[in-house]
């Protein structure tokens, strides 16, 4: 997991992301756009919104396309920052809580990881992220 800054439409946050490499997109899930944005986040979807309906291991989902500042803190506390298009999953109808995608963590995808390379330590469980030179 890295923790990532977030800026979705001035509602600003630190969210746990999975590195998922076999994801396509870079994808905020209900639950954390939920504690990000509150009562915004529903406005999101209004009609007209850019989205796409995507499938994962949590299923089939309708994900609003939002260009987001991104943002990643290197070992020396050094911001890298970005703005691109992330996709926020949206729930199925009904209750917070209730549906699974609720439960399935953010996703850092290969749209962004191809901006870094990216390498993996078994032996001593950990990640790196580097920019290339």
């Amino acid at each position: 997991m890295v923790d990532a800054y977030l800026n979705v439409r001035g509602y600003v946050g630190v969210v746990p992301m999975l590195i998922d490499t076999g994801s396509d997109y870079t994808v905020l899930n209900p639950r954390q756009a939920d504690e990000l944005m509150g009562t915004a986040y529903a406005e999101l979807a209004a009609p007209g919104a850019s989205a796409i309906t995507a499938s994962g291991i949590g299923g089939e989902s309708r994900n609003l396309i939002e260009s987001v500042e991104f943002g990643l803190l290197d070992e020396d506390g050094v911001p890298f920052r970005t703005t691109v298009p992330i996709l926020i999953a949206q729930p199925a109808s009904g209750p917070p809580g209730r549906d699974p995608r609720w439960f399935i963590p953010s996703l850092l995808g290969r749209d962004l990881l191809e901006l870094f390379d990216f390498w993996i330590s078994r032996r001593q469980n950990e990640a790196w992220l580097q920019l290339p030179d």
